[in-house]
């Protein structure tokens, strides 16, 4: 989809916004949306909410599923793998990262290190890349399925990670 996906609170909203014909497709949400994500191929998308994840498919476009998660979801990816990874908003202490099986709606939780909520898949798609405004950088293998801990640089990077276009370099 050549579209600018967004949010909105008050009304809790997905928006679908094509910049060329100016058409807004919207979709309504039944919680406040904290976080969002666009799959890689563009036709789904993963909304954060307060104890709510729900995965919206922008082809119809419609919620297509919402899984109950035990955090308020600040950062959000949505990988092409089947999984969804929710991030908590409060990034200060230890803190799970939930890996969310879409198939099944299981949730398997990593809490090893002190994380950020700021994902970025990689270009492989096997990989995040977490970034903190307080902790520093984590990177997670995401080739199985559910999150594992790579590396943590704790006390460096810290602040937002940002990708170059191709996704090949952390900046």
């Amino acid at each position: 989809l050549d579209k600018i996906i967004m949010v909105s609170a008050s009304p809790n909203e997905l928006h679908i916004y094509d910049p060329v014909s100016l058409a807004d497709q919207v979709v309504p949400l039944t919680y406040i949306p904290l976080s969002l994500s666009v799959r890689p191929d563009g036709l789904a998308a993963a909304v954060g909410h307060s104890g709510e994840v729900s995965i919206v498919n922008l082809q119809t476009p419609a919620v297509s599923q919402t899984i109950p998660v035990d955090m308020d979801t600040g950062g959000i990816a949505l990988a092409s793998n089947g999984y969804a990874y929710a991030f908590p908003s409060e990034t200060n202490s230890f803190a799970t990262i939930n890996s969310i099986q879409l198939s099944t709606s299981t949730l398997t939780g990593l809490s090893d290190t002190y994380y950020g909520n700021i994902p970025l898949l990689d270009a492989t798609g096997n990989y995040l890349y977490v970034g903190s405004l307080r902790a520093g950088a984590t990177t997670l293998n995401i080739s199985g399925g559910p999150a594992t801990l790579v590396s943590s640089l704790y006390g460096t990077l810290i602040g937002v990670i940002w990708l170059s276009e191709d996704r090949a370099r952390l900046f």
